[in-house]
């Protein structure tokens, strides 16, 4: 149980970083599991996969926001995180992605 909290206590400094950064309000965990989807203010759910890779790359403040919402605002737009912080995004006259 030793490895387990300390694990909690890296990824508890990994979201107060991250909500510093991009001005969020951290909720709850997805099924209480750290390692899983976090819920933050204004119902934005980010995986920790996608909240260490916004941090660790130093990606602009709320660019994480803006692709959350490009992909809501676009039911085609398929496109993960890491690859939309590297140019891929909507072509606004097909609706397809590249």
């Amino acid at each position: 149980m030793q490895l387990k909290k300390e694990l909690e206590l890296v990824i508890e400094k990994i979201i107060i970083k991250f909500c510093k950064k991009n001005e969020l309000y951290f909720e709850f965990w997805v099924k209480d599991d750290v390692t899983s989807v976090a819920c933050f203010s204004f119902d934005e759910y980010y995986s920790l996969s996608d909240i260490c890779f916004d941090l660790f790359s130093n990606q602009p403040k709320f660019r994480i926001s803006l692709w959350q919402q490009e992909c809501i605002d676009n039911s085609n737009f398929d496109v993960n995180y890491e690859s939309y912080c590297m140019g891929k995004n909507i072509d606004k006259k097909t609706k397809t992605t590249f």
